[in-house]
């Protein structure tokens, strides 16, 4: 019998170094790189994990510096729509007091461009670039401005409340949490599909317009 392929959403938001590390052409090199003329960009979710890098820069590109940061009066929760490879990605809610732990690239001018067409800009996501907005490095160094991406779907909930991505630690709420597989599970469900779930899933994956609708039923409960 053949064996069923794995569902890559399951592993976002992909594993990354805790420290600082310089992304170079797939390989991680642990330490603060050169950001020199570079625009920081706040990655809620995957963003800073070398696998999403890869997928979304490729080879060949300049190197990347990512470092840990903390933001302020802000969670990180889902968002209300699969990517294109079957997770619910990761997206900002503002939230008084509260505190998430997340990274933030250093991206050139071809980098950043690259990452709008990967954010889906004008149909998934917006980007902005914030003054206000307080991210500060884990030696307390303040960034600003800093760009930043926020779902255009808004934030998954469950009874009218956001969603928080259990892989990534928010301090100071008391919003609801769940690990990607389970919130996969969770918006199986929800969704109301008889499909079995591993069957609905790599549907997801492969067929974009079963996806789209899927993401337009998701909107409406999100």
């Amino acid at each position: 019998m053949a064996s069923v392929p794995p569902i890559e959403g399951h592993l976002y938001p992909f594993e990354r170094p805790l420290e600082a590390f310089v992304f170079d052409d797939g390989d991680i090199v642990i330490g603060e790189g050169d950001h020199k003329g570079r625009h920081p960009v706040l990655a809620a979710g995957s963003n800073a994990a070398p696998a999403q890098l890869l997928r979304k820069l490729g080879r060949g590109a300049t190197p990347v510096p990512v470092t840990p940061a903390l933001l302020r009066d802000h969670a990180i929760v889902y968002s209300a729509h699969f990517a294109s490879y079957g997770a619910l990605p990761a997206t900002l809610y503002a939230l008084p007091g509260a505190i998430a732990w997340l990274s933030v690239t250093w991206l050139d001018d071809a980098q950043l461009e690259q990452m709008h067409v990967s954010e889906n800009l004008g149909v998934n996501n917006d980007f902005f670039v914030d003054a206000e907005i307080e991210v500060t490095t884990e030696a307390g160094e303040r960034l600003t401005p800093i760009g930043l991406y926020t779902s255009r779907k808004g934030p998954l909930t469950h009874e009218g409340r956001p969603i928080r991505l259990a892989e990534l630690p928010t301090a100071g709420t008391s919003l609801p949490a769940l690990t990607q597989p389970a919130v996969l599970r969770y918006v199986h469900k929800r969704l109301g599909d008889d499909t079995p779930y591993s069957d609905f899933m790599h549907r997801v994956i492969a067929d974009p317009e079963f996806r789209a609708d899927v993401n337009a039923r998701i909107a409406a409960f999100g």
